[in-house]
């Protein structure tokens, strides 16, 4: 008998990646408002999966450019996460830092991008584990940890957060 692969299975391969812009000039991050999708009327960093065979910096640059409208220069990964959630199995996410880009600033079909001050990261309208890591993130941190959050995640259900010399 021949298995069929559902959705769950197909989501617990998921690599998720996102960047977080920093203008050096003004110190200010470029944060997502998404107008659609299951992070809708959230913000995030620039957030999406990688496509089958594609390197996470890859797909960081891609989903960089389509959300924002930004061509990104050095990427650093400085976070590797896995999101364990009953609906989507266990998912990894890479974390990169970018503070060279250029181009314009653009909305997009399914996010509208704005700059924010570090100190106004409006933590309230962002999914829960945002809160917990971006600060240390920021602050030049290298993370690995383990996130379990509710189907919407808006709360934290469990996490474990180390930080690393390296990935």
């Amino acid at each position: 008998s021949e298995v069929m692969t559902d959705d769950i299975n197909t989501a617990a391969t998921g690599r998720i990646v996102q960047t977080l812009i920093i203008d050096p000039g003004t110190g200010r991050v470029l944060l997502g408002y998404h107008t659609d999708g299951i992070f809708a009327g959230n913000y995030t960093g620039l957030i999406g999966y990688a496509n089958d065979g594609e390197e996470p910096e890859e797909a960081a640059r891609r989903v960089a450019i389509e959300l924002s409208g930004l061509t990104v220069g050095d990427l650093e990964l400085r976070a590797i996460f896995n999101f364990i959630d009953s609906e989507t199995g266990d998912e990894e996410e890479y974390e990169f830092l970018c503070k060279r880009f250029s181009g314009e600033v653009r909305e997009s079909e399914s996010m509208r991008p704005e700059w924010f001050a570090i100190n106004e990261i409006p933590y309230d309208k962002m999914p829960a584990d945002d809160e917990i890591w971006y600060p240390l993130f920021l602050e030049g941190k290298k993370l690995r940890g383990q996130f379990n959050l509710s189907p919407d995640m808006q709360e934290v259900l469990s996490h474990n957060l180390k930080e690393v010399d390296d990935l």
